[in-house]
């Protein structure tokens, strides 16, 4: 007997909203086919003028017990232990796509799979990390001149950076691909976007040098907080 429609089903996550933890294991809790605000709440008046992105985990699977096997007389047949003997279908392989855009224009979707993280088991990511996965849709290009001024704390919402003077400050809306320890097992990376700029001159003393030399102090807000500890150069004002 052949996988049947009513077999693929779609299970809740652990936690179905968009706090940095939503998301996690699979439970289950089978979401019920054509029922409204089953994944998705409402779109607020809010949300429809200022925009919003809202993310939900869910997990299509193939839930198939099989088909039992039936003797010549019509009725089961049974194991050593007495129980049905059941004939278990091939599972080949299985793909998600949406077929049909929501019928309010203002409203768009997209289904997408993140990759495993590094330091959890399969299938327990939460909303920041497929937040984070979005956010790299972006190519990487030229390197930013510059470094970053001192440690920067996960959850912080400032970049701050030194240049030279005549190099180009970072603009409002820019997204700057962060990255430590590349190519290493301790890489960590994020992609983050400018909402405003500050940016002054100010004195320092770099080691080697017998005077004071001038830079660019550039103070960026993030649209979205650092996910990660990244650790900037040390200076000496």
């Amino acid at each position: 007997m052949a996988i049947k429609k009513g077999d693929i089903k779609i299970f809740r996550s652990e936690r179905l909203t968009d706090f940095d933890d939503g998301g996690g294991f699979i439970t289950g809790i089978e979401l019920a086919n054509n029922q409204s605000n089953n994944i998705f709440p409402d779109v607020s008046d809010t949300d429809r003028t200022m925009g919003n992105v809202s993310m939900r985990k869910v997990f299509p699977s193939v839930s198939s017990y099989g088909e039992e096997l039936l003797g010549e007389d019509g009725d089961p047949v049974l194991d050593a232990t007495g129980k049905p003997v059941v004939i278990q279908e091939t599972f080949m392989s299985a793909n998600l796509i949406i077929t049909k855009n929501p019928e309010d224009p203002a409203v768009s979707a997209l289904a997408f799979t993140t990759s495993r993280p590094k330091d959890m088991t399969a299938s327990a990511d939460v909303r920041k990390d497929a937040a984070n996965a979005v956010e790299n849709y972006l190519i990487k290009g030229t390197v930013l001149p510059g470094q970053m001024r001192g440690q920067h704390a996960a959850g912080q919402k400032t970049l701050a950076l030194m240049m030279r003077v005549t190099d180009d400050t970072p603009k409002v809306g820019q997204t700057l691909y962060l990255v430590q320890d590349e190519g290493k097992p301790s890489e960590i990376n994020q992609y983050v976007k400018i909402s405003s700029v500050d940016a002054y001159e100010r004195e320092i003393r770099i080691e080697g040098e017998d005077k004071p030399v001038v830079r660019k102090f550039v103070d960026c807000q993030l649209f979205n907080a650092l996910l990660y500890n990244f650790d900037g150069g040390k200076l000496t004002i």
